[in-house]
């Protein structure tokens, strides 16, 4: 049964004389009268007013509640029997600001225009339902119309009156409409901005309060516990429990989204119900506004709307009230509730758990119980646990639907919620950048890279020609093979330091500038595959000094380019780790050279394996904290080497080697040489 307005409430009995001196004092609080106005005229009056007014407002309502006619009864009740309510008939009057009574004394219903009339039942309305004072604008606005009555200015100044009511007529049209959302449109709107800045700011800036490690206020123990009670106090019949296991299962406040229009039919909005009651769409292009829009071939299916599916017992009672309540738009329209900002108490919940295990507690816990059975980055898009991790937790990955109905399904599972509904979305959908490429796609760039190498790769007499072809052809899958291990940016062109041949690691590299930062990025280093590779490269570049110095076929630029590449670096090479040949002149390797004079459709941007890379990981198991790490982010973290750190360089070394040999492994990435010297001392 619906709740009534507390409106109807106050007029308690069919029996005016009843009035109790607590309803009689409220009527006066909502009425103003003074003495003057009280001896000049009786409420007989002042009723025939409000019946009249209201019943303008009931006639504009395309289908009134039943409350409007039980406000219309009592209202007239109380108005009649007034007089004899005023405490004191020695009060002062009041002459500065108009009073709703001294209005209603003054109206004539044998020539009010109707209009005026519909507009003093809203103002009455509002006030009677939310026990406020009627607002003085209003009034004044009503009392210089009835003063400029029989005056050219009476047409203007009823035209005033409607303007300055119009929130009031706004008010009442969604409070005297039965399950109608209308009244809450910009509560609802305001509700979801606010909502979405704070996703978006935990998403984008440095949170101290990160859970990246835990620190949850209640344990996962105490979250079951608290899920399994408010799951059974809901089957017995409490609605309160039900709409406080939706906000946990989506994971918003649950005052936010009793004002959040869910049900709004054929209108986008930050969250939604599906029509059929089987999962929540929540769009988050407003929380991941710098991420690509635009795929294309060799992408990712990566769109923007997380679709998380509800637990079937969540589903069943949705379905069966909005079935009751088609035209509802919002929880409190299904349930008649409203809710306090301020209501934190868990109904029916055990008196052990009652003081710790407040809503906001419950529902900002809602990781625990899977914070360390799936993957970070997972858990924080599939539960909207924006808090778990840094920026690049979601800036990266492309976390797929099968993952997040994975986490969603082991959740249920924990929390004693049974199974979750089915929802009809390929697996392989994600949730992230449209120009994150796929994992055939890159192993399809390896590969052609790799082809290339072995296709140009030159004889013992090949000429000045070959020998560049081919040495750009290696250093090109180099440079893909570094880009993935090392999650290089695609920003500028990689000044990798010629000594990671020898060293095979380099502290404090960065490949973009952060003037904020606060700390040293984390070391770049080599798994067994990159540390095979630049041993290749290592050898290559020496023997191909010596073959190009025989080729040069006394040309004075190519003698000038052999002289350069002596001089930097005494025979091995220029001070970058990667660089090309072109017109006889050195350049630094880029972005711009992954795909260059390949037949594939390039479509990434040029960031795209290092976003891919994220995901490579993920999928090979490396931590939140191991992709942060190597993503070198240094505008918010902590030195990872100091006399307070507990890990050694050779074990960051030992445990991202091996990170990376995972990943690259899971792409049939491997070493490839490049120029050799032979056992019989022939250079190939």
């Amino acid at each position: 049964m619906p709740t009534p307005l507390r409106s109807a409430s106050i007029f308690l009995g069919d029996n005016a004389g009843a009035l109790d001196p607590g309803i009689q004092a409220e009527a006066t609080h909502l009425f103003q009268p003074t003495a003057h106005d009280v001896s000049l005229e009786g409420g007989s009056h002042v009723a025939k007013v409000i019946a009249a007014a209201v019943g303008k407002v009931q006639a504009g309502l395309a289908s009134p509640a039943p409350v409007v006619s039980q406000t219309v009864a009592r209202a007239v009740a109380v108005a009649e029997a007034l007089p004899s309510a005023l405490p004191d008939p020695n009060s002062p009057i009041v002459r500065s600001e108009p009073t709703l009574w001294s209005i209603l004394r003054r109206v004539d219903l044998s020539t009010v225009d109707d209009r005026l009339l519909l507009r003093i039942g809203a103002i009455y309305l509002e006030a009677a339902t939310s026990f406020g004072k009627p607002s003085p604008t209003a009034l004044r606005a009503v009392l210089a119309y009835l003063d400029a009555l029989g005056t050219s200015s009476a047409l203007a100044a009823l035209v005033v009156v409607e303007q300055t009511t119009n929130r009031a007529w706004t008010k009442v049209l969604g409070k005297m409409t039965p399950r109608t959302h209308s009244h809450r449109s910009a509560a609802a709107d305001l509700a979801e901005q606010r909502i979405e800045r704070r996703w978006k700011g935990e998403r984008a800036f440095p949170n101290p309060q990160r859970q990246i490690g835990g620190g949850f206020e209640l344990t996962a123990t105490e979250v079951i516990h608290v899920a399994i009670q408010v799951r059974s106090s809901a089957e017995r019949g409490n609605v309160l429990s039900y709409l406080i296991a939706i906000a946990h299962w989506i994971g918003l406040w649950l005052w936010e989204l009793m004002q959040i229009q869910l049900f709004k039919p054929n209108v986008g909005g930050l969250v939604r119900v599906a029509d059929d009651s089987t999962h929540v769409i929540v769009d988050l292009t407003g929380v991941f506004d710098d991420l690509a829009r635009a795929g294309g071939p060799g992408c990712k299916p990566s769109t923007m709307l997380l679709r998380i599916p509800l637990p079937m017992w969540i589903a069943q009672w949705l379905r069966a009230y909005r079935m009751a309540n088609p035209t509802a738009q919002s929880l409190a329209d299904l349930t008649d509730l409203t809710l306090a900002k301020a209501m934190n108490r868990i109904p029916e919940l055990d008196a052990a758990h009652q003081d710790r295990a407040t809503v906001r507690r419950f529902i900002d816990s809602r990781v625990a119980p899977v914070f360390e059975d799936r993957h970070q980055h997972v858990i924080a898009i599939g539960l909207l646990a924006f808090r778990l991790a840094e920026k690049s937790a979601y800036n990266y990955p492309a976390v797929t639907f099968s993952e997040i109905r994975d986490v969603l399904e082991l959740r249920a599972t924990k929390l004693n919620w049974g199974q979750i509904c089915e929802v009809a979305v390929d697996d392989d959908e994600c949730v992230g950048s449209r120009k994150t490429p796929l994992r055939s796609a890159v192993i399809e760039l390896l590969s052609a890279r790799r082809k290339a190498v072995e296709a140009s790769r030159p004889g013992p007499n090949a000429g000045w020609d070959r020998l560049v072809e081919f040495h750009n052809h290696f250093i090109r899958y180099i440079l893909v093979l570094c880009t993935l291990a090392w999650l290089l940016r695609g920003n500028a062109e990689h000044h990798l330091p010629n000594s990671l041949m020898q060293l095979f690691k380099a502290l404090g590299f960065r490949d973009k500038e952060v003037p904020h930062a606060t700390c040293a990025p984390a070391p770049l280093t080599c798994g067994s595959i990159l540390r095979l590779q630049l041993d290749y490269l290592r050898v290559h570049l020496p023997v191909l000094i010596k073959r190009l110095a025989k080729r040069t076929e006394g040309r004075t630029e190519r003698e000038a380019l052999v002289m350069a590449i002596q001089a930097s670096g005494q025979g091995v090479g220029p001070d970058a780790l990667l660089w090309l040949v072109e017109d006889n002149s050195i350049r630094v390797a880029g972005a711009r050279d992954l795909g260059a004079g390949l037949p594939l459709d390039w479509n990434f941007s040029a960031d795209a394996l290092r976003h891919f890379a994220t995901d490579a990981h993920r999928e090979v198991g490396s931590s939140a904290a191991m992709i942060e790490l190597m993503l070198r982010h240094a505008g918010n973290g902590f030195e990872l080497f100091s006399s307070a750190c507990a890990v050694s360089m050779r074990e960051w070394e030992a445990d991202a080697g091996a990170a990376q040999d995972r990943m690259l492994g899971s792409l049939q990435a491997r070493a490839v040489a490049g120029l050799v010297i032979t056992l019989q001392g022939a250079s190939q």
